[in-house]
């Protein structure tokens, strides 16, 4: 996990303890600023948190369906 830290138990938003990798900053962001300005939708986003996951259906890994805690978030919640 990178970025601010969505702490769920205490209803809060913790600063980054590790910051965005470079790959995001570098290569990323900038892709996604051209989309944004091509679709109108998003203009002056800037994400402030990414996960990896490590998903292998070989090993018998799911993805279960989930809710994100929106009334963390100030601006909305994005997944790519």
């Amino acid at each position: 996990r990178w970025g601010v830290h969505c702490n769920l138990r205490r209803n809060r938003v913790l600063p980054a303890e590790r910051p965005l990798p470079a790959v995001f900053l570098d290569r990323l962001l900038p892709k996604l600023a051209t989309l944004t300005q091509q679709n109108g939708e998003m203009v002056g986003y800037v994400p402030n948190e990414a996960n990896a996951i490590d998903y292998r259906r070989c090993a018998g890994h799911y993805l279960s369906a989930h809710v994100d805690n929106r009334r963390l978030s100030k601006e909305p919640i994005a997944n790519l």
